[in-house]
């Protein structure tokens, strides 16, 4: 089934389980049970949040250094989001006031079989399963070590991505003070730079434990309706020759090519194809197998309609299990980045948000939070629609 058609599926299914449920007395039921349906989404309720002694009996130093580390942190990863958003927001909406301005790389956001595939969007939405857990279970941990009550915690579905939450308790919340709450809000930043962090490291070994034989020129497609695309060459492939010369790199190619930009030719290429491997990351091996393709090339024009890169083929025989590692960790590197990015920045729903108005509040300017953070979140939504659009 065409991917949209399934988000559609996955969406007017959940929309129907809601009036299902609002219309039968089960919604009472399930309410009694920890499950909450909603338009959108189902939450499940986990109960109160596993007592930890240890963490109770943290003492004021180790709060206060918490909401240090974290305020900062917080800043400085809020710092970053404005570094990368502002350029592209600049960017696309000078782009629209002058069509042919070029557009800066922007925010694209995770849409599965739209900007990545149904194999990649599962892998990302098992990270994302694990690092929001953990995110909320460390805003859990340190309300509980700042003495802040936590009255439940849960995990759900929202259209089709993953959530986690925490109901810390309000009135709890409000008497703590700006240290307390600090540590509370930056909490589950915290613990996804510390996901990013061990990711990283994890990353050296599962990189290594992969045998690469070498980089290749890979010719990974072809231009429709050109000579190429007419000969019929397997993609994604290596080069491994032109008319008996040897192309061992990507710049050999385009020297072999180059001095007949103007002629009429014929090319006879030499590839090898390439076997995908892995899920939810691409990787290639060899296949062993010698292809020969032929390409007539008219003259008055030197481009023959093929897209190649430098690319690393696997050793044959590499275990899944190592690919799946890799790749894991690879996306738990970009998930978890972006996570603490996306809640450190100034946004109404967002831990940084929470902070900032909690900060304003402090200092005596809450008047300036609703502009701060309204702003930020119409510039990262203009720029996201920008980018589908452009």
């Amino acid at each position: 089934m065409n991917p949209i058609l399934w988000i559609i599926f996955i969406i007017v299914a959940e929309f129907l389980l809601y009036l299902i449920v609002q219309g039968t007395r089960s919604g009472e039921g399930l309410e009694r049970r920890g499950i909450s349906v909603l338009p959108y989404g189902v939450l499940v309720d986990l109960g109160k949040v596993p007592r930890f002694s240890r963490v109770e009996r943290a003492g004021e130093g180790v709060v206060k250094a918490l909401a240090i580390a974290g305020a900062v942190l917080t800043a400085i990863l809020a710092f970053f989001f404005y570094y990368l958003l502002l350029p592209s927001a600049i960017s696309l909406i000078y782009s629209l006031i002058i069509p042919r301005a070029p557009a800066a790389p922007a925010f694209v956001p995770v849409l599965p079989g739209i900007t990545v595939s149904l194999e990649t969007f599962t892998v990302i939405i098992i990270v994302a399963a694990v690092a929001m857990a953990v995110h909320e279970l460390a805003h859990a941990l340190a309300a509980r070590a700042s003495g802040v009550r936590v009255n439940e915690w849960g995990v759900g579905v929202f259209l089709f991505f993953p959530v986690a939450y925490v109901k810390v308790d309000e009135e709890s919340m409000s008497k703590a003070d700006l240290g307390r709450k600090a540590a509370v809000l930056s909490a589950g930043v915290m613990a996804n730079v510390a996901l990013f962090l061990i990711s990283m490291a994890l990353m050296v070994p599962a990189a290594a434990a992969i045998p690469y034989e070498g980089t290749y020129p890979v010719l990974i497609s072809t231009v429709p309706n050109t000579p190429a695309d007419a000969a019929g060459f397997p993609t994604p492939s290596v080069i491994l020759s032109i008319n008996g010369t040897p192309t061992p790199t990507v710049e050999s190619v385009k020297d072999y090519l180059m001095p007949h930009a103007d002629e009429n030719v014929t090319y006879v290429f030499v590839v090898e194809p390439l076997i995908s491997r892995g899920f939810g990351c691409r990787y290639y091996e060899l296949s062993g197998e010698k292809v020969e393709v032929t390409v007539k090339k008219p003259a008055g024009g030197w481009k023959i309609g093929i897209m190649i890169g430098e690319g690393p083929a696997i050793a044959p025989g590499t275990p899944d299990y190592v690919l799946m590692t890799a790749c894991f960790l690879i996306w738990s590197q970009i998930v978890n980045g972006s996570l603490a990015i996306i809640n450190a920045a100034p946004i109404f729903i967002t831990d940084g948000g929470q902070l900032l108005r909690e900060a304003l509040k402090r200092a005596g300017l809450e008047k300036l939070n609703v502009p701060i953070q309204a702003t930020t979140a119409g510039l990262l939504a203009v720029t996201l629609a920008l980018s589908l659009i452009a």
